[in-house]
C-alpha cells in the first residue's frame, strides 16, 4: 500500500504530467462555457455592488468631499482648460520663446550657408507671428518682423556628388 502511495505520487511530480494537467485546466477555463459563467457571476457581482444602499451613499459622500476641495477643483479646472485650449498657458509662450532663441542661436552659425540662414530667418518669423497670435501674448511684443514678407530661399549650391547624381536621374520636366 505505501508503495503504491509513493508510486502514484512519483506519477504525481514528474514534469510531464504537471505540464498536461497544467495544459488540461487552463483548456477547461477558457472553454465558451466556463468563460460566459465567469462573466455572469462578474456582471452579478458588480450589479449587487453598485446597487447597493450604503455603496451608493459612500460614493455621494466621497464626491461631495472631493467636489468641497478648492484646490482640487482649481486643478482640476486648470488642467481641463489647458486640454481644451492648450495655446492659452503660460508655457506654451515660455515655449515659443525658448524656440525663437533658438533658431536666432542657430541662425549666427558662422558655416550655415546662405539658403539655410534664409530658412532659420523663416522660422524665426513664423514663430514670431504664431507668438503674437497666441492669447497669453503681450501686443507689444510683436516685432516689426512679422509685417515682413517671407525671404524667398537662395539659391543652393550642389556638390559634385548631387551633380554626377543630377546627370544620372535628369529631373522631371514640369508639367
Amino acid at each position: 500500500r505505501d508503495a503504491a502511495a509513493l508510486w502514484a505520487y512519483d506519477l504525481v511530480m514528474r514534469e510531464d504530467v504537471t505540464c498536461g494537467f497544467r495544459d488540461l485546466v487552463v483548456t477547461a477555463l477558457q472553454m465558451d462555457p466556463v468563460v460566459n459563467e465567469a462573466e455572469q457571476l462578474a456582471v452579478q457581482v458588480v450589479n449587487r455592488v453598485l446597487s447597493d444602499e450604503s455603496t451608493i451613499l459612500e460614493a455621494k459622500r466621497v464626491l461631495r468631499d472631493a467636489l468641497a476641495d478648492q484646490e482640487l477643483r482649481n486643478s482640476a479646472k486648470e488642467t481641463l482648460w489647458n486640454i481644451v485650449i492648450p495655446w492659452s498657458s503660460q508655457r506654451s509662450t515660455d515655449e515659443v520663446k525658448r524656440n525663437l532663441r533658438a533658431a536666432e542661436d542657430l541662425a549666427a552659425l558662422p558655416f550655415l550657408t546662405e539658403e539655410e540662414r534664409n530658412f532659420l530667418r523663416s522660422l524665426q518669423l513664423r514663430l514670431k507671428n504664431d507668438g503674437a497670435k497666441r492669447p497669453s501674448a503681450e501686443p507689444s511684443k510683436k516685432s516689426s518682423a512679422s509685417t515682413r514678407e517671407e525671404p524667398a530661399p537662395a539659391t543652393t549650391t550642389t556638390s559634385q556628388e548631387e551633380v554626377h547624381q543630377e546627370a544620372a536621374d535628369p529631373p522631371a520636366t514640369p508639367q
